[in-house]
């Protein structure tokens, strides 16, 4: 069978004064796409006539059809739905953004039999015992725990010139381990409450030194927090559910959006975390308690958080409860779009 050369052959409009005319030119353009009997596949492609977003016909007159749009979003093949043209792509309307993706992510938790307090899943914040002027060596946190996670600096007071040694193993998200290895913090110029990581990971026990300059007091601890493998998305919905093992008044649920914004320095070692992006006790007041044997739930659906994932950004769970296993097994699930 031989190829027709697609410019021997006239486009093809979708309007023409001439009905004829218009008619002989469309079965030129479908003899140069297609096979005589039709049982063999095309021979040729078949060309869409060209719009751009400004000139797309009436999409009511031609339901069904098929068109090329030149500069969409991302250029391509539209069909009119009736009303719109619609790309094929993501099957949003000709000339708006494309479509996200949704990622939804889950977390099964309950709270320990033998202790209340604050729990965190997703994540985690682990805070030195105490405040301290970082000068010859502190040790935060303890020997050979799996901690994976960033070391956190949060000022006590303005910095002039400090910079902050970190010594510690480190281990990447690629599982690389390096024994005896350091990275500096410089909170030059730093006001108080400022909050500073480093980009690496460490396991165990690191030592927090004075590296240079003029030393002030700090908080420091560990920061774990989910980040959709440093990816960039907008939380839009949560949701809670679960078993409660025993009756508390004063349980919480939050989501917390980690970031260098919204620490305040605590003199007793905890820094306060940056405001939650949302609160079971803030949502259901009153009836936000636990009852032993019963079930519960907390949902979320209006929520717009913008959270920078490739830019050390992320979010966490933090559980409260007062009362020993006030949760007896649950389930947390956050929707997100892709940015």
């Amino acid at each position: 069978m031989v190829v027709v050369d697609p410019t021997t052959r006239p486009e093809a409009p979708l309007v023409h004064p001439d009905s004829e005319e218009h008619r002989r030119i469309i079965a030129m353009r479908a003899n140069a796409g297609f096979p005589k009997d039709g049982t063999e596949g095309m021979q040729a492609p078949a060309s869409m006539h060209s719009y751009t977003v400004a000139t797309l016909p009436t999409a009511s007159l031609w339901t069904g059809s098929l068109i090329y749009v030149s500069d969409d979003t991302t250029p391509g093949i539209a069909f009119s739905d009736g009303t719109n043209w619609r790309r094929v792509i993501d099957d949003g309307i000709a000339g708006s953004a494309l479509a996200q993706p949704t990622i939804t992510a889950n977390w099964s938790f309950d709270s320990p039999a033998g202790s209340t307090g604050t729990f965190y899943f997703g994540g985690f914040y682990l805070f030195h015992s105490a405040a301290f002027t970082p000068a010859g060596g502190t040790n935060v946190g303890s020997a050979n725990s799996s901690y994976s996670a960033h070391v956190l600096v949060v000022l006590g007071a303005a910095s002039t010139d400090m910079v902050v040694r970190v010594t510690g193993t480190s281990i990447t998200d690629a599982g690389v381990r390096t024994a005896t290895d350091t990275e500096d913090i410089d909170t030059s110029g730093g006001s108080t409450n400022d909050y500073y990581e480093t980009s690496k990971k460490f396991i165990g026990q690191v030592s927090v030194t004075l590296q240079s300059g003029t030393g002030v007091t700090i908080n420091s601890g560990f920061s774990k927090y989910w980040d959709d493998e440093n990816s960039d998305f907008t939380v839009r919905s949560l949701e809670a559910t679960w078993l409660a093992g025993a009756s508390d008044t004063g349980i919480d649920i939050e989501l917390i959006h980690h970031q260098d914004t919204g620490w305040t320095y605590g003199a007793g070692g905890t820094p306060t975390t940056p405001t939650a992006i949302a609160s079971l006790a803030t949502d259901l007041g009153t009836e936000s308690e636990t009852v032993n044997g019963e079930p519960g739930a907390w949902k979320r659906t209006n929520l717009s958080e913008a959270i920078t994932g490739s830019g050390s950004e992320g979010i966490l769970w933090r559980i409260t409860t007062t009362a020993n296993k006030a949760f007896e097994l649950g389930n947390l699930t956050m929707t997100a779009d892709t940015v």
